[in-house]
């Protein structure tokens, strides 16, 4: 609120047709376009030499080809050069938002002050209701459940599965239908586990003899 008034203080106090920063970057573009040269074509249009780098100029559709033109609203320097060539002034070619008027339309109302809480007038309506109770965790409920096995049915534990249609496997000769438990073969001796940690050199040595004795 403050700062809005400022700002149209300045404003006021301003006598120049365009801001201080519009009129800076006008002189600037008219200082540099001093060493171009320039050539006329048909239909206003004009091309610039700057250096190595040729620029188109089209006075009728307000374009340049540096594109400098189109984006700020205030000629660049190869449309300065054909403007100061047809005997012209640059400002008359800068856009409308850059002028005073526009600056002053802009912080002509400002925001108003507002009055603390305690002065508010009071209506016979209820207040802010919280939100309704829900049940379950707050967010957004999880609509992708896990995809689940062949042998798995969807259960309502969160926890545990489901032991329906399971297939058992027996652990003492690898067959399904039935577990080790119940089991009427023999029961063989699970494979020697290997043991923990690098072997030593001699079992390296043993191991390699034996590839090369069946390779």
């Amino acid at each position: 609120m403050v700062r809005n008034q400022k700002r149209y203080i300045i404003v006021e106090r301003l006598n120049s047709r365009f801001t201080k920063r519009a009129h800076a970057d006008i002189e600037k573009m008219i200082a540099g376009a001093g060493g171009y040269e320039r050539w006329m074509a048909r239909h206003n249009k004009y091309q610039i030499k700057c250096g190595e780098l040729d620029v188109t100029v089209d006075m009728n559709s307000h374009t340049c080809g540096c594109i400098k033109w189109q984006m700020t609203g205030i000629p660049c320097i190869h449309v300065a050069l054909v403007i100061i060539g047809k005997k012209e002034k640059v400002e008359d070619y800068v856009v409308d938002w850059y002028t005073t008027r526009m600056w002053q339309l802009t912080y002509y109302d400002g925001i108003a002050p507002v009055q603390g809480n305690l002065l508010w007038p009071r209506v016979n309506r209820l207040g802010v209701l919280p939100p309704p109770w829900r049940r379950g965790t707050p967010g957004r409920p999880n609509n992708h459940a896990r995809r689940k096995s062949q042998f798995e049915t969807a259960s309502s534990s969160n926890t545990k599965l489901s032991r329906m249609y399971r297939v058992m496997t027996c652990s003492n000769f690898q067959q399904e239908g039935h577990n080790k438990q119940g089991c009427k073969n023999e029961t063989v001796a699970p494979p020697t586990k290997r043991s923990r940690g690098r072997p030593r050199k001699d079992q390296v040595y043993f191991i390699s003899s034996l590839k090369f004795s069946c390779a």
